[in-house]
């Protein structure tokens, strides 16, 4: 889990809930409905009944787990496009370069030959 993720999932955590903090977030918490297939309910139910022992528990982290990961691929998506343009941007100062320095070259070869016919 990255840095970014983990600041995301420990905010509202199982030891952040279970601490005052975790009270008076709970005190805000909003109920909802959800409609699941049988057979997704039942996976569902086998990870709690092993590991949280919690429904709301583990859709809250699901949840989490899902945002976070969503923040992580448009932070990921922004630095492809960051470096998309910077691409272009560099590509084009690189060009410019190459033109300078293939003047260079001309104008270094012109002074050689007209060195040479003179001497």
């Amino acid at each position: 889990m990255t840095e970014i993720n983990q600041t995301v999932y420990n905010k509202y955590s199982k030891e952040n809930l279970d601490n005052n903090v975790g009270d008076r977030f709970m005190a805000q918490a909003k109920r909802i409905m959800v409609s699941l297939p049988g057979s997704l309910l039942q996976e569902v139910d086998g990870i709690v009944r092993r590991e949280t022992g919690n429904r709301s528990a583990f859709v809250r982290e699901a949840m989490l787990l899902l945002i976070a990961e969503r923040r992580r691929l448009e932070r990921m998506e922004a630095f492809r496009r960051g470096y998309e343009k910077a691409g272009k941007f560099n590509l084009a100062l690189a060009e410019d370069g190459l033109d300078e320095d293939s003047r260079d070259l001309e104008n270094y070869e012109d002074y050689l030959a007209d060195t040479r016919s003179n001497a």
